[in-house]
Protein backbone atom coordinates (compact mmCIF):
# COMPACT_ATOMS: atom_id res chain seq x y z
CA UNK A 1 0.00 0.00 0.00
CA UNK A 2 0.99 3.49 -0.79
CA UNK A 3 0.49 6.70 -0.23
CA UNK A 4 0.71 10.12 -2.05
CA UNK A 5 0.48 13.75 -0.77
CA UNK A 6 -0.99 16.48 -2.22
CA UNK A 7 2.83 18.11 -2.23
CA UNK A 8 3.38 15.19 -4.66
CA UNK A 9 5.35 13.44 -2.28
CA UNK A 10 4.81 9.25 -2.62
CA UNK A 11 5.45 6.43 0.58
CA UNK A 12 5.12 3.37 0.88
CA UNK A 13 3.20 1.84 4.29
CA UNK A 14 1.92 -1.61 3.59
CA UNK A 15 3.24 -4.76 2.30
CA UNK A 16 5.33 -7.51 2.41
CA UNK A 17 7.98 -5.21 4.54
CA UNK A 18 7.77 -2.86 7.07
CA UNK A 19 6.38 0.53 6.02
CA UNK A 20 8.89 2.90 4.90
CA UNK A 21 9.24 6.38 7.42
CA UNK A 22 11.17 7.74 3.87
CA UNK A 23 9.56 9.37 1.15
CA UNK A 24 10.36 7.63 -2.37
CA UNK A 25 13.00 9.78 -4.52
CA UNK A 26 11.49 8.68 -7.75
CA UNK A 27 13.15 9.20 -10.87
CA UNK A 28 12.74 11.32 -13.88
CA UNK A 29 11.73 9.72 -17.40
CA UNK A 30 12.35 10.38 -20.95
CA UNK A 31 9.87 12.91 -21.20
CA UNK A 32 11.01 14.72 -17.90
CA UNK A 33 8.26 13.58 -15.48
CA UNK A 34 9.30 12.27 -12.07
CA UNK A 35 8.08 8.68 -11.57
CA UNK A 36 8.08 5.91 -8.84
CA UNK A 37 7.93 2.29 -9.33
CA UNK A 38 5.49 0.98 -6.94
CA UNK A 39 4.32 -2.68 -6.72
CA UNK A 40 1.11 -4.31 -7.42
CA UNK A 41 1.17 -8.18 -5.98
CA UNK A 42 3.72 -9.15 -8.42
CA UNK A 43 5.06 -6.98 -10.14
CA UNK A 44 6.24 -3.05 -10.01
CA UNK A 45 5.02 -0.62 -12.58
CA UNK A 46 6.54 3.27 -13.04
CA UNK A 47 4.02 5.48 -12.42
CA UNK A 48 3.98 9.29 -13.00
CA UNK A 49 3.73 11.21 -9.33
CA UNK A 50 2.00 14.19 -11.13
CA UNK A 51 -1.37 11.63 -12.48
CA UNK A 52 -1.40 9.94 -8.80
CA UNK A 53 -1.37 13.49 -7.57
CA UNK A 54 -3.95 14.50 -9.75
CA UNK A 55 -6.50 11.29 -9.45
CA UNK A 56 -6.23 11.66 -4.87
CA UNK A 57 -6.19 15.40 -4.82
CA UNK A 58 -7.99 16.91 -7.95
CA UNK A 59 -11.25 16.99 -9.30
CA UNK A 60 -12.42 15.77 -12.84
CA UNK A 61 -10.88 12.64 -13.20
CA UNK A 62 -11.71 10.88 -16.34
CA UNK A 63 -9.39 7.89 -17.76
CA UNK A 64 -8.54 9.91 -20.98
CA UNK A 65 -7.56 12.57 -20.08
CA UNK A 66 -4.15 14.11 -19.01
CA UNK A 67 -2.40 16.25 -16.28
CA UNK A 68 -1.41 19.72 -17.15
CA UNK A 69 1.55 21.80 -15.11
CA UNK A 70 0.02 25.01 -14.68
CA UNK A 71 3.12 26.65 -14.39
CA UNK A 72 4.97 24.66 -16.65
CA UNK A 73 7.07 23.44 -14.41
CA UNK A 74 7.19 18.78 -14.85
CA UNK A 75 8.90 18.77 -11.06
CA UNK A 76 5.93 20.78 -9.10
CA UNK A 77 3.23 18.01 -8.81
CA UNK A 78 1.88 19.86 -6.23
CA UNK A 79 -2.14 19.42 -6.56
CA UNK A 80 -2.56 22.93 -6.71
CA UNK A 81 -0.44 23.04 -9.62
CA UNK A 82 -1.92 20.28 -11.38
CA UNK A 83 -5.43 20.26 -13.97
CA UNK A 84 -7.13 17.52 -15.91
CA UNK A 85 -7.05 18.58 -19.91
CA UNK A 86 -7.76 17.10 -23.18
CA UNK A 87 -5.00 16.11 -24.82
CA UNK A 88 -5.35 19.13 -27.12
CA UNK A 89 -5.70 21.20 -23.96
CA UNK A 90 -2.19 19.98 -22.49
CA UNK A 91 -0.46 20.16 -25.99
CA UNK A 92 -1.75 24.44 -26.23
CA UNK A 93 -0.45 24.62 -22.91
CA UNK A 94 2.72 22.99 -23.40
CA UNK A 95 3.14 25.94 -25.94
CA UNK A 96 1.99 29.04 -23.79
CA UNK A 97 5.00 27.70 -21.62
CA UNK A 98 7.44 26.67 -24.01
CA UNK A 99 7.67 23.17 -22.92
CA UNK A 100 6.16 21.35 -25.79
CA UNK A 101 8.61 18.99 -27.33
CA UNK A 102 9.07 20.95 -30.63
CA UNK A 103 12.46 20.36 -32.73
CA UNK A 104 15.26 19.98 -30.18
CA UNK A 105 13.64 20.53 -26.75
CA UNK A 106 12.51 16.88 -27.66
CA UNK A 107 14.63 14.47 -25.69
CA UNK A 108 15.39 11.86 -28.70
CA UNK A 109 16.27 15.00 -30.75
CA UNK A 110 19.82 14.82 -32.66
CA UNK A 111 19.73 18.17 -34.24
CA UNK A 112 19.05 21.73 -33.40
CA UNK A 113 17.56 24.22 -35.19
CA UNK A 114 20.41 25.64 -36.44
CA UNK A 115 21.15 22.59 -38.24
CA UNK A 116 17.90 23.30 -40.28
CA UNK A 117 18.72 26.18 -43.12
CA UNK A 118 22.19 24.56 -43.21
CA UNK A 119 20.63 21.61 -44.32
CA UNK A 120 18.66 23.04 -46.93
CA UNK A 121 22.00 25.37 -48.04
CA UNK A 122 23.89 22.30 -47.81
CA UNK A 123 21.48 20.62 -50.97
CA UNK A 124 21.34 23.61 -52.46
CA UNK A 125 24.68 23.57 -53.04
CA UNK A 126 24.35 20.49 -55.10
CA UNK A 127 25.44 17.70 -51.76
CA UNK A 128 23.98 14.35 -51.22
CA UNK A 129 20.81 13.53 -49.02
CA UNK A 130 23.27 10.42 -47.85
CA UNK A 131 25.98 12.61 -47.45
CA UNK A 132 24.40 15.68 -45.58
CA UNK A 133 22.49 12.48 -43.31
CA UNK A 134 26.48 11.05 -42.44
CA UNK A 135 27.65 14.45 -41.39
CA UNK A 136 24.45 14.91 -38.80
CA UNK A 137 24.32 11.74 -37.58
CA UNK A 138 21.07 11.14 -38.43
CA UNK A 139 19.10 8.65 -41.50
CA UNK A 140 18.91 9.60 -45.07
CA UNK A 141 15.21 9.40 -44.59
CA UNK A 142 15.19 12.35 -41.59
CA UNK A 143 17.24 14.45 -44.53
CA UNK A 144 14.41 14.03 -46.89
CA UNK A 145 11.26 14.83 -44.54
CA UNK A 146 13.20 18.10 -43.63
CA UNK A 147 13.86 19.03 -46.97
CA UNK A 148 10.42 17.78 -48.23
CA UNK A 149 9.41 19.52 -45.31
CA UNK A 150 7.98 17.08 -43.11
CA UNK A 151 9.70 17.51 -40.24
CA UNK A 152 11.06 20.79 -38.14
CA UNK A 153 8.64 23.14 -40.31
CA UNK A 154 8.52 25.52 -37.42
CA UNK A 155 11.95 26.41 -38.23
CA UNK A 156 11.83 29.22 -40.42
CA UNK A 157 13.62 28.89 -44.35
CA UNK A 158 15.68 31.14 -46.05
CA UNK A 159 13.90 32.32 -49.90
CA UNK A 160 15.84 31.71 -52.82
CA UNK A 161 17.35 34.95 -52.79
CA UNK A 162 18.50 35.02 -49.62
CA UNK A 163 20.73 31.80 -50.42
CA UNK A 164 24.83 32.40 -51.07
CA UNK A 165 26.02 30.61 -53.70
CA UNK A 166 29.49 29.23 -52.85
CA UNK A 167 32.17 27.32 -54.86
CA UNK A 168 32.87 23.77 -53.55
CA UNK A 169 36.16 23.88 -51.94
CA UNK A 170 39.31 22.60 -53.37
CA UNK A 171 40.56 21.04 -49.88
CA UNK A 172 44.50 20.58 -50.21
CA UNK A 173 46.48 16.88 -48.85
CA UNK A 174 47.07 18.98 -45.92
CA UNK A 175 43.87 19.76 -44.70
CA UNK A 176 42.87 16.31 -45.43
CA UNK A 177 45.28 14.57 -43.65
CA UNK A 178 44.46 16.76 -40.50
CA UNK A 179 40.98 16.09 -41.11
CA UNK A 180 42.05 11.92 -40.34
CA UNK A 181 44.62 12.98 -37.60
CA UNK A 182 41.13 14.63 -35.98
CA UNK A 183 38.77 12.09 -36.68
CA UNK A 184 41.40 9.56 -34.86
CA UNK A 185 41.79 11.45 -32.00
CA UNK A 186 37.76 10.95 -31.83
CA UNK A 187 36.94 14.28 -32.37
CA UNK A 188 33.09 14.73 -33.62
CA UNK A 189 32.85 15.49 -37.52
CA UNK A 190 31.23 19.70 -36.24
CA UNK A 191 34.54 19.91 -34.24
CA UNK A 192 36.85 18.68 -37.18
CA UNK A 193 35.02 21.10 -39.89
CA UNK A 194 35.53 23.93 -37.10
CA UNK A 195 39.12 23.22 -36.60
CA UNK A 196 39.92 23.05 -40.06
CA UNK A 197 37.82 25.22 -41.66
CA UNK A 198 35.68 23.19 -43.87
CA UNK A 199 32.02 22.79 -43.77
CA UNK A 200 30.83 19.48 -42.20
CA UNK A 201 29.48 17.48 -44.82
CA UNK A 202 32.62 18.04 -46.32
CA UNK A 203 34.42 16.61 -43.70
CA UNK A 204 32.44 13.74 -43.14
CA UNK A 205 32.78 12.96 -47.19
CA UNK A 206 36.51 13.15 -46.93
CA UNK A 207 36.56 10.85 -43.80
CA UNK A 208 34.18 8.36 -45.72
CA UNK A 209 36.10 8.38 -48.81
CA UNK A 210 38.94 7.10 -46.65
CA UNK A 211 36.93 4.22 -45.10
CA UNK A 212 36.42 6.15 -41.77
CA UNK A 213 33.36 3.83 -40.17
CA UNK A 214 30.85 5.98 -38.24
CA UNK A 215 28.98 4.43 -35.67
CA UNK A 216 25.90 7.05 -36.20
Amino acid sequence: MYLVSSHGRVKRVGGLRRPSREFMKGSYDKDGYVSVALRDVTRYSLLRVHRLVAMAFVDGFSPELQVAHLDGSRTNNAATNLKWTTAKENNDHRKIHGTDFVGERHPCALLKESDIPEIFAYKKRGFRSVDIAGAYGVDASTIGNILSRHLWTHVKIPTESQYVSKPRPVIGEEKVRKILELRRSNYAVSDIAMEVGVSRVTAYKILNSNGVKFNS
